[in-house]
């Protein structure tokens, strides 16, 4: 197997446990997150949520306004316009839009800055997970 089809099979794979996540449900996956101690992976998941449902909430929106869309291309925007938007036309408040820029700056301290996950300060990451749960109740994810 060739270092590429490695990489492409890892990929493959990781989009499937997303989708395992996705099915069980994004704020139960994130409380437990904080029950089990698993501050890396509910921060990380966090953001991965916004831009998901956020997606969805935007084309969901645009259907009921018979706003022609192409989903693909909505689904490559950048997670920061894709909470302007949302904030935009009013399917989340100011604040709740300031939370997620938050949650998304933690997400990236760990993901681009830490490189020993265990000196990432739990209290901190427990309150970022907390914000994201507010965050997603906000686009009205179940």
């Amino acid at each position: 197997m060739t270092e590429k089809n490695v990489k492409i099979e890892q990929a493959v794979n990781f989009s499937a446990s997303v989708d395992v996540i996705l099915i069980r449900g994004p704020l139960r996956f994130l409380s437990d997150s904080i029950a089990q101690g698993r501050f890396i992976e509910g921060v990380v998941m966090s953001v991965m949520y916004f831009e998901r449902f956020g997606t969805s909430r935007l084309i969901d929106y645009f259907k009921s306004k018979g706003i022609p869309i192409e989903p693909m291309r909505l689904e490559n925007i950048h997670l920061s316009k894709i909470t302007a938007m949302l904030e935009g036309f009013g399917l989340i408040d100011h604040r709740t839009h300031s939370l997620m820029g938050e949650v998304c700056e933690a997400r990236n301290r760990i993901v681009h800055k830490i490189t020993n996950p265990d000196t990432v300060n739990k209290s901190k990451a427990k309150e970022t997970i907390e914000k994201a749960i507010e965050c997603l109740k906000a686009l009205q994810v179940a």
